[in-house]
């Protein structure tokens, strides 16, 4: 039995090489149930998930490979060292990651390196697209500097006390 973290930050656990996703908590017990969506199967462990109280119904699909398991664990932590660490390159944070993994292919680390550059878009804010969308970012940025707009919203100044001395 082994519990993981899951790309969008939830428990996840592996058994007999089927992976679990948490789905019910309750005083005495955690329920999983099996990732595939139409698969019935599931289990139930003790509060601290240190032992499976019970296997429900068995599964109705294959275990997945090897390579779909290293795949799952390797999407999970390159999501999260992608929104920590936004100054590393993605080649370098992708390698960093998939260097103890045996079956990743050349192809999955073009995928792997495209998946970082996605999860870092999501993250930073949409660039404005008209001139007002410009002004109101630059007015709503809380520092230092001094901003001067003319009515006809055609110039702008931007700069600091600093630079006026």
């Amino acid at each position: 039995m082994e519990l993981f973290v899951t790309e969008r930050g939830n428990k996840g656990l592996r058994f007999n090489n089927y992976t679990y996703r948490l789905i019910e908590v309750n005083k005495k017990s955690k329920r999983f149930r099996c990732t595939k969506k139409d698969c019935p199967a599931s289990l139930l462990t003790d509060c601290d998930e240190q032992s499976i109280v019970k296997i429900g119904k068995p599964h109705n699909h294959e275990a997945p490979s090897t390579h779909a398991k290293e795949m799952q664990t390797a999407r999970a932590s390159i999501k999260r060292k992608a929104e920590d660490s936004l100054n590393e390159r993605p080649s370098k944070l992708v390698c960093s990651v998939v260097s103890s993994f045996s079956t990743i292919t050349s192809r999955d680390l073009d995928n792997l390196t495209r998946q970082v550059r996605q999860y870092r878009l999501k993250s930073r804010p949409k660039l404005p697209k008209t001139r007002e969308e410009v002004l109101s970012v630059l007015r709503d940025y809380d520092s230092d500097f001094i901003m001067e707009i003319d009515e006809s919203l055609q110039n702008c100044l931007i700069t600091t006390v600093e630079n006026l001395n």
